[in-house]
């Protein structure tokens, strides 16, 4: 696990900057095909592949829904799917 990880890293770290709702996502769409380990969404706040970040795209759906931003929910539902079929055929929920 650990080489698969040194090889290519889509997390933000160490920046570790605040991230909006449009930055999680592109983050999440970059690792459908190149895991991170942790995506810190926040300084020392990070979520884990799997279950947890399924969550957190549930919930900018339904922020983007009450915003209004049709496109950016088609993107969201996208890169979930992706997300949700890749952690199915693992294993990991």
């Amino acid at each position: 696990m650990w080489t698969a990880l040194s090889k290519i890293n889509v997390s933000n770290y160490p920046e570790q900057k605040e991230l909006n709702d449009y930055e999680i996502v592109d983050h999440l769409e970059a690792s459908i095909s190149n895991e991170s380990y942790r995506l810190y969404i926040a300084r020392n706040v990070w979520i884990f592949p799997g279950q947890t970040r399924l969550d957190v795209l549930k919930d900018i759906l339904k922020n983007a829904q009450v915003r209004e931003e049709y496109e950016f929910c088609a993107k969201v539902k996208s890169v979930y799917k992706q997300l949700y079929y890749k952690y199915k055929s693992i294993g990991v929920i």
